[in-house]
């Protein structure tokens, strides 16, 4: 008897160790977070990001979301924004959600419930430097980090509207670009995305990019149209560029 519980106790502990181990798996797939694209986008026009399927499914989808891209902003002609006096658009999917940057710098977050629109306002994000913008939902809740760090929460009154529509970025009274953008079909919590933000950045914060541009006219001064080659992993071992 007593070696039949002894036996039992054995299979049950192994069992909820395997439970573990499975749950953990799950949870830290590193195939969960993909990279939709490493091309680099100007955001003086409008660019189509993650189609509308892939943003409905992974996103706005029960077990909540998680997109982080990486944004290079650029201070645009005040005189022309304070005369237009509309907010540019740095991110959105379709009438669900978006990021919207007032003609002072100042962002806001607004979110289309089905009790109405409901905003918060986020820091301004710093201009001429990249920052990893990360958007997370998980039910209600919409989280904004920036560079890893919890800059903005918040919770509706009421859920978000789920539409199927794509996400996009930039607009016409926009300056600067956008690369680098990821996609999660979970809630990443904060020791995630920051873990995410350095192995997608190097020491100062700058993404690793490809060949990959997508200019709106040419190449603008001052603007990121060089050729950048990827660093190996290994910071020691020597690498080369058109330029070296």
């Amino acid at each position: 008897m007593n070696k039949l519980l002894i036996i039992s106790g054995v299979v049950l502990i192994l069992l909820v160790i395997l439970y573990i181990l499975l749950v953990k798996l799950v949870n830290h797939d590193p195939k969960d977070m993909q990279l939709i694209s490493d091309t680099v986008y100007d955001l003086s026009t409008k660019n189509r990001l993650i189609d509308s399927d892939t943003a409905r499914d992974k996103f706005l989808s029960s077990t909540g979301g998680t997109i982080l891209s990486y944004v290079y902003l650029e201070p645009a002609d005040r005189t022309k924004q304070v005369a237009n006096a509309k907010d540019a658009t740095l991110i959105e999917q379709g009438g669900a959600w978006s990021i919207k940057i007032a003609y002072n710098g100042v962002p806001t977050l607004k979110i289309n419930t089905l009790n109405g629109i409901e905003t918060v306002q986020l820091p301004v994000i710093p201009y001429q430097k990249w920052t990893a913008l990360t958007i997370v939902r998980e039910g209600r809740r919409f989280d904004i980090y920036y560079n890893g760090e919890l800059v903005a929460s918040k919770r509706p009154s009421a859920y978000v509207r789920i539409e199927l529509a794509s996400i996009s970025a930039g607009s016409t009274n926009m300056r600067g670009k956008i690369t680098n953008i990821y996609i999660a079909r979970r809630s990443y919590n904060r020791s995630d995305i920051a873990q995410i933000y350095t192995n997608t950045s190097d020491t100062r914060g700058k993404p690793y990019v490809t060949e990959k541009i997508v200019p709106k006219l040419g190449c603008p001064s001052g603007l990121f149209c060089s050729i950048v080659s990827t660093p190996p992993e290994n910071p020691y071992k020597r690498w080369q560029t058109q330029y070296s």
